[in-house]
C-alpha cells in the first residue's frame, strides 16, 4: 500500500475539467457547483484559464452583500498569473 503523501496528484483527479465563463453570474457558478458536486472550478475555457471560483469565493460574495447576478470576473475571483 502507497502512503497517502507518496501518490501523484495526477491520480486524485478526474478526467473532465469543469470550466465556467467570466460572465457567469455568481448564481451560475454556484449550480455548476453543486451540479458537478466540487468545491472551485476554472474561470475560462480550454484556451485560455483566466482564474479559480471556490466556494469560498460565493460566500464572501454574500457576506459582504454583492449583487449575486453580478458576472465573475470583473470582481475579486483569484486571477493571476498561472505558474
Amino acid at each position: 500500500m502507497t502512503p497517502a503523501g507518496d501518490i501523484p496528484v495526477s491520480e486524485l483527479v478526474g478526467e473532465e475539467v469543469v470550466h465556467v465563463e467570466p460572465g457567469a453570474s455568481l448564481h451560475q457558478v454556484a449550480r455548476v457547483l453543486e451540479d458537478a458536486n466540487i468545491g472551485a472550478v476554472i474561470l475560462g475555457d480550454a484556451s485560455q484559464v483566466r482564474g479559480i471560483i471556490s466556494e469560498r469565493d460565493l460566500v464572501q460574495a454574500l457576506a459582504h452583500e454583492r449583487d449575486p447576478p453580478h458576472p465573475c470576473g470583473r470582481r475579486r475571483a483569484y486571477q493571476s498569473d498561472l505558474v
